[in-house]
């Protein structure tokens, strides 16, 4: 039993840290899970892992052009921005707090607040600027 513990441990106290280190949500409450998820033979730690795994993926991000440019949360107030030549697409887990502008123009939410939402926008969306690039 006392194994069972300590091995149980290791699981949650190793994803905790990862997931801390990925500024990921819920990184805690995530890593108290896989330690319990750790006592269920078999599915347990399987399916504790993937919805550690989804938190991660599906909380929010910053792809363009097909590579990710933020996987992580931004903190109140910090402003970011990304040049994309044919596409972006951005999500989050609270429409609420996010305001995006597009070539100076602010974007509608992209959700109501609280809810996740997603947004893609292509290469016609995107005016080109002097240069040459999107």
């Amino acid at each position: 039993m006392r194994g069972q513990v300590l091995i149980a441990m290791f699981h949650g106290v190793s994803v905790m840290i990862v997931l801390f280190i990925l500024q990921v949500p819920l990184a805690a409450a995530l890593g108290v899970l896989i330690f319990l998820g750790s006592f269920i033979p078999i599915v347990g730690l399987t399916v504790t892992g993937a919805l550690a795994v989804a938190v991660a993926l599906l909380e929010h991000g910053v792809t363009a052009d097909g590579h990710v440019l933020l996987d992580r949360r931004l903190n109140a107030g910090e402003i970011r921005h990304f040049r994309a030549r044919s596409q972006f697409v951005v999500s989050t887990g609270d429409s609420g707090g996010v305001l995006l502008e597009l070539n100076g123009q602010t974007m509608p939410p992209l959700g109501p607040p609280g809810s996740p939402g997603k947004i893609s926008l292509s290469w016609k969306d995107l005016k080109k600027e002097p240069g040459g690039t999107h």
